[in-house]
């Protein structure tokens, strides 16, 4: 389902996001706008190679003695030219053209991968918002039974009068932070909304994703990540452009090699007593001798292209190649970090009952059970982050290793 103009849905998932920025981003339309003029150069390539025919009508005037002019002869001609070698230069132009047509839809395809990339980043924030506000509201309600439980403790003389000025701050803190994250939601969700070309609405919400953060990191092989790479549509369209810049100096070449033509014309000549028929058919060489330098200087560029075109290829390969990497490196260190801090939110949980019940007691101060409790508040954060980020991770490399999210009809 793709939202329509004018209408934000309540309850989208992180794959009709996708489809819907596919549909409305306004950068990827441009996109799909100069891919379309493709289609419009390969034409034009097309045409060149249509033969040349031409028509002609001529009246000759004559002038007697002043009186105005009158029609004596008239001619009717019919030309054409055909051009049978000039270095294949625009056979392959067409090819040029027709191989960069071609490439359209995988230069899209990479587009898409990049938009897709953005959208999955700015779900997962907001998901990664709601669970840290969450957290935050869950903290703030402690605290506030935690002051309570203080006020009633300062009247027993168990704690000091110091002891509930700092619940108060602690109070305040967690409240502060509540604040911030429903801060964090609405801008995730402006952004998120801007991909998708959507009208801001504070009301808009997303569907939760399938928890991933149970399943272990995948692992792959060199030769795994070579082939992903391969396969990318980026280092396909890179390619892709080499095939067109060679064909594009073939061209050039071609241009600056004599043309042989073949031409033919038949005229008419009518006068007021005879008529009088001309035809003829030929053959005839062009050949280049001064351009101003402009062929050899095209045919200097067309040579930088290729080098150029051959590089990108290379540099693309191995840029998609080491970001696979990355992922996947990643990927592992947020495993670990993940399981890492759900020990370590275990063991604080632990450390702060009991200084929970030492503080009750009077037995500590109100100084080491904000300790213990902010401890473990930063731990419980540091697990968030961890877990939505290897989710991310996760799903990022699930978009360069599978290519069917990034499937789309651009007739659509």
């Amino acid at each position: 389902m793709v939202v329509p103009a004018g209408e934000v849905a309540a309850g989208m998932g992180l794959e009709e996001c996708i489809r819907t920025g596919f549909a409305r981003n306004t950068g990827y339309r441009q996109n799909g706008i100069e891919a379309e003029n493709l289609k419009k150069e390969l034409s034009t390539a097309t045409l060149a190679m249509i033969p040349t025919v031409t028509a002609t009508l001529d009246n000759e005037l004559k002038w007697h003695n002043g009186f105005p002019p009158f029609s004596d002869l008239s001619t009717v001609g019919v030309s054409g030219r055909i051009t049978v070698f000039k270095g294949l230069s625009l056979q392959n132009e067409r090819a040029r053209a027709k191989t960069e047509y071609k490439l359209a839809p995988v230069y899209l395809k990479g587009k898409r991968q990049a938009l897709a990339s953005s959208i999955i980043e700015a779900y997962i924030r907001i998901l990664l918002d709601k669970e840290a506000l969450n957290l935050a509201q869950s903290n703030c309600s402690t605290s506030l039974l935690e002051r309570d439980k203080t006020q009633l403790l300062v009247k027993g003389g168990a704690q000091p009068a110091s002891a509930l000025a700092q619940m108060e701050a602690q109070l305040a803190g967690d409240r502060a932070s509540v604040t911030e994250a429903e801060c964090r939601i609405r801008t995730d969700k402006l952004e998120l909304l801007q991909l998708l070309d959507l009208p801001y609405d504070p009301e808009f919400e997303i569907l939760p994703l399938d928890d991933g953060s149970e399943a272990p990191p995948l692992s792959l092989e060199k030769e795994e990540i070579k082939s992903a790479a391969a396969s990318n549509p980026e280092t396909i369209y890179s390619e892709g452009l080499i095939r067109s810049s060679r064909f594009a100096l073939r061209a050039a070449i071609g241009a600056a090699t004599p043309e042989i033509f073949l031409s033919g014309n038949y005229s008419a000549t009518v006068g007021a007593k005879s008529m009088r028929n001309v035809s003829y058919l030929g053959f005839g060489i062009s050949i280049p001798i001064l351009s101003s330098g402009q062929t050899y200087s095209r045919i200097k560029n067309a040579r930088l292209n290729l080098k150029a075109a051959e590089l990108q290829a290379y540099t693309a390969a191995r840029k998609v190649e080491a970001e696979i990497e990355r992922l996947v490196a990643e990927a592992e260190n947020s495993y670990s970090k993940l399981l890492a801090s759900r020990t370590n939110v275990s063991s604080l949980e632990r450390l702060l009952e009991i200084n929970r019940a030492k503080y009750e007691k009077g037995a500590s101060s109100v100084l080491d059970y904000t300790i213990a409790k902010n401890n473990l508040v930063k731990a419980e954060a540091e697990l968030l982050e961890a877990k939505w980020q290897y989710i991310f991770q996760r799903k990022v490399l699930e978009l360069y290793l599978d290519g069917k999210l990034l499937e789309y009809d651009e007739k659509n």
